[in-house]
């Protein structure tokens, strides 16, 4: 009956999504309802209804990134403590040493298209004296079927902006701060963590020894559910990895923890080749819906002792709503003077901020590398350029051979 009723919640959200108006306000949007149960009242399940109601309240999680809108702004910087135990153990300390990288910025996500807007800032450091800002718009309009973007770059000098029109391919991710609680492609460095438990989850029903184990964990003082599976990278076959997550029955099942270690087999002793960690410090309720408010991020190619030290990404939600983004959020133009190269067709124009251009277009739309390397990618130039070559040979080959043999037959004329 559990199973059920959470079957039909998801049908109800999801016929909501197939045919309301994708411009719904935000008081008539369906959201996601997550349950929310004790730790103890979970383990009480049985281990099938364990599963069906974990896989059930995380995917109802994923769908609260198919129309989400969220404000954050987060800092690296060097940490010099004993973090192995991470996020377990271990309190991340304040920086103490200059902060690498601050960032602040907005994601709107609407079904499969999306927007960023991020504003990147350099510090000063003994070996770049000014402040460097850099701020990055993206947007994927699924139904255009292309990608927009454009980067603002201001230095000590100079300002130098550009911008891009590209065919959407697959793979295409928000690089929103809280992208890896939503769906996405994973990488080598990217991972979708949520995603993939549900993945995991579900290769019970075919491959039972494959399956995650579900155990009882403990992050701080909350008591937790806590899955461990195996996760591949395809690219690197002969790496293996581990992956632990964390929820929080109590709080609709939020992911407090996760833990990843890859190794590569082929070395001997199986060297680690990535570490990432992530702890939710805080979270509150906004619509009804648990949400981190303020997470740590760990990553390195090493563990981080307090000898070899590493880096520390915080991150601090300062908005988030759920089902209030429409197509007019993502509508984008780009701004006057940015110089745009357009991959869809080659050609290359300067924006004039109102959806023209200034001046003359360069380039021949779709007679051009540019637009068949967009296309069959960027090996084709090589062997196009190397085809020109081989045919300008060959047809300078026939003409000399052609008109040596005009030449041999007007001599044997004139001796007749």
């Amino acid at each position: 009956m559990l199973r059920w009723n959470f079957l039909l919640l998801i049908l109800v959200g999801t016929l909501g999504l197939c045919f309301g108006d994708r411009e719904v306000a935000a008081d008539e949007a369906v959201l996601p309802q997550i349950p929310a149960m004790s730790a103890d009242a979970f383990f009480a399940l049985p281990v099938e209804e364990q599963r069906a109601l974990l896989v059930e309240a995380l995917e109802q999680r994923l769908r609260l990134f198919e129309n989400i809108s969220y404000e954050a702004r987060s800092r690296r910087y060097k940490v010099h403590a004993d973090l192995v135990a991470f996020p377990y153990q271990g309190a991340i300390p304040d920086p103490a040493d200059e902060i690498i990288l601050r960032a602040e910025g907005r994601t709107r996500c609407l079904g499969e298209s999306f927007r960023d807007d991020f504003t990147f800032t350099v510090p000063k450091t003994p070996e770049h004296e000014e402040i460097r800002d850099a701020k990055m718009i993206k947007v994927c309009d699924v139904q255009q079927g292309e990608v927009r973007s454009a980067t603002l770059v201001n230095g000590k000098e100079e300002s130098q902006s550009r911008g891009q029109i590209s065919h959407l391919k697959e793979g295409q991710n928000p690089a929103g701060m809280l992208t890896r609680w939503g769906r996405g492609t994973s990488g080598q460095h990217q991972i979708f963590f949520i995603q993939d438990a549900v993945l995991a989850l579900e290769t019970v029903e075919v491959d039972l020894d494959a399956s995650p184990s579900i155990k009882s964990g403990q992050i701080g003082d909350r008591k937790t559910i806590s899955i461990s599976y195996p996760i591949k990278v395809e690219r690197r076959q002969s790496w293996t990895g581990i992956m632990c997550v964390n929820f929080d029955p109590a709080r609709q099942f939020l992911p407090l923890a996760y833990r990843l270690e890859r190794f590569d087999q082929r070395v001997e002793g199986r060297k680690l080749r990535w570490f990432e960690a992530m702890r939710v410090e805080q979270a509150e309720q906004q619509q009804g819906i648990w949400f981190p408010a303020r997470l740590y991020l760990l990553q390195g190619t090493e563990l981080p002792t307090a000898k070899a030290g590493g880096s520390a990404l915080e991150i601090q939600v300062e908005a988030v709503s759920f089902g209030t983004v429409t197509d007019q959020d993502l509508a984008f133009t780009f701004p006057a003077g940015v110089d745009v190269r357009n991959y869809t067709n080659g050609v290359r124009f300067t924006a004039d901020g109102k959806g023209g251009v200034q001046g003359e277009v360069e380039g021949i739309p779709y007679l051009n590398g540019y637009y068949l390397g967009s296309l069959f990618g960027p090996g084709l130039l090589k062997y196009l350029f190397s085809c020109v070559g081989i045919s300008t040979f060959l047809l300078g080959w026939y003409l000399v051979r052609r008109q040596e043999r005009i030449e041999r037959q007007q001599s044997v004329s004139a001796g007749v």
